[in-house]
């Protein structure tokens, strides 16, 4: 495969970019990059599925990302990203199948251990500032965990 994957993120209306094929507002928003040359492209969720087939679970990762949730399209795109660990991924597929599928209710070790994880790839992953203060007051989180990553800080500094 010629492109991959560098990572997604999620940007609010104001810091909306413009895809490579010229569409605007672009949110849901795709940094690949070219292996052979070494070019990076940051495109819409739409175009993305235009450069490789292989990036059509993207369009689970954005819905997921929107509402705060965790789905299969999450759990593998954190653990491409290196942000959970083998048995992280292994856990959460296995809640995934097993409970959160089936509507069942977590033990209350697991519902800890999921809530941790959780909190982990959704301050990893690069979404808006205003998204995840929202997200983490769904969750009851308290806005300190809610502090942008790294490389959000550059990107949205006029929040």
């Amino acid at each position: 495969m010629e492109w991959r994957l560098n990572h997604v993120w999620y940007a609010d209306i104001e810091d909306a970019r413009t895809c490579e094929c010229g569409h605007y507002p672009i949110c849901e928003v795709c940094i690949v990059e070219n292996e052979v040359n070494g070019t990076i492209l940051e495109i819409g969720n739409c175009c993305v599925n235009q450069i490789s087939t292989e990036f059509e679970a993207l369009s689970r990762v954005f819905p997921a990302l929107r509402a705060g949730r965790i789905n299969p399209a999450i759990i593998d795109y954190a653990y491409k990203q290196g942000i959970t660990n083998d048995w992280e991924n292994g856990f959460l597929r296995d809640i995934y199948e097993n409970k959160l599928k089936k509507k069942q209710k977590l033990t209350p070790k697991q519902d800890t251990k999921f809530k941790e994880i959780r909190l982990k790839i959704y301050k990893n992953i690069e979404i808006s500032p205003r998204q995840r203060v929202k997200i983490f007051k769904k969750w009851q989180v308290a806005e300190t965990g809610a502090q942008p990553t790294r490389k959000e800080t550059s990107r949205w500094r006029n929040d």
